[in-house]
């Protein structure tokens, strides 16, 4: 499944990655090693909707985390700017 390789992949980097059941609310709750919390939906085919992008973000939000949403077509661009922001070379 997508969401176990892009966990697989978060925990490489160092990350304590947990997998919600069912994906709800959301598919992955990721802990970097500076602390930062990201709440992850992947999407391996197809796209999320408007309204779950906005549930989603405002759910990270009141948590003061950060909303990722990783498809297979982003998520070199994903991973990218995460290992930038959290100084991971």
């Amino acid at each position: 499944m997508f969401e176990y390789r892009i966990k697989r992949k978060l925990e490489e980097l160092g990350f304590t990655v947990f997998r919600s059941a069912g994906s709800k609310p959301i598919d992955l709750i990721a802990f970097s090693p500076n602390g930062n919390v990201y709440l992850v939906e992947c999407k391996l085919r197809g796209y999320a909707s408007r309204q779950q992008k906005e549930k989603e973000r405002e759910l990270a939000n009141r948590i003061n985390a950060t909303y990722l949403l990783i498809t297979s077509k982003n998520q070199s661009e994903v991973f990218r700017d995460l290992k930038r922001r959290e100084g991971i070379s």
